[in-house]
């Protein structure tokens, strides 16, 4: 994947520093999704495909356009315990 910016913004003749991680975004229209990049800035914008705010990204996780783990991805099982063995001796 091709990083696609700086490491800041400039707002206002500012640089607004950021920091960034990739999640899954579904397009409008569409069901599948896509490996995108989130980036959340500083001054508290949030732009994953459009620039919103952190209310703006909750309501982009509660509708499912944004993941922050594989949609297609089978659950994760977590390994159960093994049995313990009888340790010779005891």
């Amino acid at each position: 994947m091709r990083w696609r910016g700086p490491t800041y913004r400039m707002v206002g003749g500012e640089r607004v520093g950021e920091a960034w991680c990739h999640v899954w975004r579904r397009h409008r229209g569409s069901a599948e999704y896509f490996v995108e990049d989130l980036v959340a800035f500083a001054d508290g914008a949030v732009g994953c495909g459009e620039l919103t705010d952190l209310a703006g990204l909750e309501r982009m996780l509660a509708a499912g356009r944004i993941a922050v783990t594989d949609p297609a991805a089978p659950p994760y099982e977590v390994p159960r315990a093994s049995e313990p063995r009888a340790v010779a001796g005891r």
